[in-house]
């Protein structure tokens, strides 16, 4: 069997796509996020189109959180494949739910063609049917949505979190999303507070309860001006230790995960081959999406998970979260044998990536592939592996 793993060059944003396929012409797709912020919506279509051919069936995709430069291309993905299935992390405070609605109707970019709020339509409680939810989408295939399950305890089972395996016998897909933090009174005091600075004749019950109807109230610039000051609350309140620690960071509970083999022995079936270094590397990969590794507890608990089901120690791939940000790099990560992904757009005001993650990353002699928009004239990053 050989599977494809690729880091696609969208710059700011996050798509990675494993293409399994057998001497029997088994085929698998699997997505992990699709999105960015570096493109115009016609390049990045331009990406997608190139990955796969039209029509092709895949799988499942994987959404790590609902971020646009990690969703605003799944119309794009709907309308040109067959997707059967998309997994979502779980929001359960209504507040967030009510903002990262807002914020996804909000950054709609109409002039370069990115019509659908994406974020919006998959946590509208309202759209309860996959129907609903992808109206619009003038997609091919109207997939199935699943939902993992919050791991709230340390003692939870990896298998609690395991999909299908698409006929991949070898093969597991493993995905974590730990509730640590209840946001909903910390979101509701943020809300309120920003439609009071605003003066906008909006009850905070009513944004909570439909931020979509709130929006059509609004002209543009006060739409604007109300997300503006959402934020700028939000990273005040940062700023102090005491909040942050209560209340995390906005995206950094992703929904992460495991693509590898089920079990050890299935480590001597496969080779990774990585064109960096030409250096082989265990086939297990880890996807992190932005999650906050450098949270103790939280990277704790997410490797406890991974450890049990052995996952952890069949990884030879982690993509470096929040583009490597020094914000969510975990030192931890560092380990021998391991080859590092960063995906990131050219000149992004965050500075991403982390001058301190990367330089530690090379100076231990570690294999780190850089996916930037760039790379969409030079090369395709590939990761291949193959059967021994």
């Amino acid at each position: 069997m050989t599977m494809t793993r690729t880091f696609h060059p969208v710059g700011q944003g996050l798509y990675c796509t494993e293409r399994f396929v057998d001497d029997d012409d088994l085929k698998v797709n699997v997505v992990y996020d699709c999105g960015s912020d570096s493109l115009r919506y016609a390049d990045l279509e331009e990406v997608i189109h190139a990955s796969f051919g039209n029509g092709d069936e895949i799988d499942a995709v994987f959404i790590s959180h609902f971020d646009s430069d990690h969703v605003k291309g799944l119309p794009i993905l709907l309308n040109w494949c067959k997707v059967k299935k998309v997994f979502l992390p779980i929001v359960s405070s209504k507040a967030e739910v009510a903002y990262l609605r807002f914020k996804s109707l909000v950054e709609l970019d109409k002039k370069n063609g990115y019509y659908i709020p994406v974020a919006d339509r998959l946590l509208d409680p309202k759209r309860t049917s996959p129907e609903k939810v992808f109206e619009g989408f003038k997609s091919l295939h109207i997939p199935e949505i699943e939902r993992i399950d919050e791991v709230t305890s340390e003692l939870s089972e990896t298998s609690a979190n395991s999909t299908d395996d698409f006929g991949l016998s070898l093969w597991v897909f493993n995905m974590y999303n730990f509730k640590r933090f209840d946001r909903e009174s910390d979101f509701r005091d943020i809300l309120n507070e920003a439609l009071l600075s605003q003066k906008i004749s909006v009850s905070l019950d009513d944004f909570i309860e439909d931020a979509g109807k709130v929006i059509q109230r609004l002209d543009e610039k006060q739409a604007n001006q109300l997300l503006r000051a959402i934020n700028k609350i939000i990273r005040g309140r940062l700023s102090k230790k005491e909040f942050r620690d209560r209340f995390g960071t906005i995206n950094g509970n992703s929904m992460t995960l495991y693509s590898g083999p089920k079990d050890t022995d299935a480590n001597s079936s496969f080779a990774m081959r990585c064109f960096v270094d030409d250096v082989e590397h265990k086939p297990g990969c880890l996807y992190l999406g932005d999650y906050e590794a450098k949270d103790e507890i939280a990277y704790r608990r997410m490797k406890s998970f991974y450890s049990k089901g052995g996952c952890w120690s069949r990884m030879g791939c982690v993509q470096l979260p929040h583009h490597g940000s020094k914000h969510n790099y975990n030192k931890d990560f560092d380990s021998e044998g391991i080859c590092y992904v960063v995906s990131f757009g050219l000149g992004n005001r965050n500075h991403h990536p982390g001058k301190d993650v990367i330089t530690n990353l090379l100076k231990n002699g570690r294999s780190v592939i850089f996916s930037t928009e760039a790379n969409r004239y030079v090369h395709k990053n590939e990761i291949v592996q193959q059967v021994c």
